[in-house]
């Protein structure tokens, strides 16, 4: 008895890492596709015939192509996530978790580029479907809470003086948008890194030369 229970225990195991394998493979198998060939020309029936995956295996981890796509900027956005909130934590003080931030947006800058096709396939959806357009709006929204919520915490710990919150969140998340942006059209143009550091570190020096 206990041997048919753990063979039923194993075999659940077994079917759900297969499950997550499956799932992941959808994943990267169709980011290549919508970075090479874009979003409206790759079918779910090429997905599924380039990933050796049925059409019914499909539809049992995404509901449609959109969800699937969505689902791909999700696990993008979630690493970046992961690791905002790890260098936060760790940070000794506001100041240090901006800085050593921007140094992480340079780094994902200089790991992205081939990555690009897919993030220019999400902005270029995004203007034409509303679901798409909802989902990548979103994360401006909660990227805007995030440094928000990081700056308010500069001013009780008097790092900073008190300033418009709404207007620096968004002027930073705007700044870290429009240089990655530049920084994939352009790639040669500067050192991209370099520019965002100094960018952020004229902003601080504005909330400085304000305590002062």
């Amino acid at each position: 008895m206990r041997n048919s229970e753990g063979e039923k225990k194993q075999n659940k195991n077994l079917k759900v890492q297969k499950g997550e394998e499956t799932r992941a493979l959808l994943l990267n198998v169709s980011q290549n596709l919508f970075s090479r060939k874009g979003y409206e020309e790759v079918s779910v029936e090429e997905i599924c015939r380039q990933a050796g995956v049925s059409k019914g295996g499909f539809y049992h981890h995404f509901s449609s192509k959109e969800e699937l796509f969505l689902e791909l900027l999700d696990r993008w956005l979630s690493k970046l996530d992961e690791e905002l909130l790890n260098i936060e934590s760790q940070a000794k003080t506001v100041e240090e978790a901006i800085s050593l931030m921007t140094d992480f947006a340079g780094y994902v800058m200089e790991q992205a580029e081939g990555s690009y096709g897919i993030l220019f396939e999400f902005w270029n959806k995004a203007r034409n479907d509303e679901k798409i357009w909802k989902g990548a709006v979103s994360y401006f929204d909660r990227y805007r809470k995030f440094f928000r919520g990081i700056l308010e915490k500069g001013i009780q710990k008097g790092e900073f003086p008190p300033f418009d919150l709404d207007l620096f969140s968004q002027m930073m998340v705007s700044l870290a948008v429009g240089v990655f942006l530049e920084s994939a059209l352009n790639p040669s143009e500067r050192n991209w890194k370099s520019s965002l550091k100094e960018m952020i570190a004229i902003i601080l020096s504005h909330f400085k030369k304000e305590r002062t």
